[in-house]
């Protein structure tokens, strides 16, 4: 059986897009082209999904479009593996000038306990005449890479977390957010305010649009300013998130 004639068995076994839960709506831009839409969440027992490339520019252009597995590390930063347990069809193609792209993905691995997370990645790729009549010497040409997270939830989810590790050193508060649960964590703003003895204000930051993959741990890091003093800091994963907004006893002064 060729490589072509799986991918059909695959996809003909999930009917498109039906059930699909879109976490974030609306385009993603990225160069020359608009992804439609930005973001996955693949609830059981969906295992499929389709997105829509658009080519915004008056020359066609060439992509590749990949599946990765995504987890992330401490810090926040992105790690992206071979992932055999995510399709792609097609995975190479030309749009037209101001033409559209309809791929579809087809997540094949068992359904887990534990939400699996894959990112979608595409790729601008350098025209063929570009590499056909290619001329000796120096060339610069800037390629475009963006990526869509897919989240695939459990069958139950049941999210938990907890704040930890709470301290400030030299005018820096450091703390970790640790997802205890089977699913992603995510909020428009997390917030951090400090009171002083007194119980005023001396203090607020927050970090926008953040998350915390499933079993994972990130740690945050806010500069307290000159000349500040705190008795309490509040730390609020936004609302509804589990836990609620908590206090901590911690010294910080400058």
């Amino acid at each position: 059986m060729t490589a072509l004639s799986r991918l059909a068995r695959v996809f003909a076994a999930f009917p498109a897009v039906v059930g699909l839960v879109l976490g974030v709506a609306g385009s993603a831009f990225a160069g020359s082209y608009a992804v439609q839409p930005s973001t996955f969440t693949l609830v059981p027992p969906e295992r499929n999904a389709t997105m829509t490339l658009t080519n915004l520019s008056s020359e066609p252009i060439r992509l590749q479009v990949s599946g990765v597995a995504w987890s992330e590390n401490e810090n926040g930063t992105m790690l992206l593996t071979r992932a055999p347990g995510i399709v792609i069809f097609p995975q190479f193609f030309t749009i037209p000038a101001l033409g559209t792209q309809v791929v579809r993905a087809a997540v094949v691995t068992p359904l887990s306990t534990t939400e699996q997370t894959f990112r979608i990645v595409i790729e601008d790729m350098p025209p063929l005449g570009e590499i056909v009549h290619a001329a000796p010497g120096m060339r610069i040409s800037m390629r475009t890479r963006f990526t869509l997270a897919v989240y695939v939830e459990p069958a139950l989810p049941a999210p938990s977390s907890r704040i930890e590790d709470v301290r400030v050193r030299e005018g820096v508060l450091t703390f970790a957010v640790r997802n205890t649960g089977n699913t992603h964590l995510a909020g428009a703003s997390l917030s951090v305010d400090g009171r002083d003895a007194s119980g005023r204000s001396v203090f607020s930051k927050s970090v926008n649009d953040w998350h915390v993959l499933a079993g994972e741990r990130h740690v945050y890091a806010f500069n307290l300013g000159t000349a500040t003093c705190s008795r309490n800091l509040t730390i609020s994963l936004g609302a509804g998130a589990v836990p609620p907004a908590q206090t901590f006893d911690v010294a910080a002064c400058q």
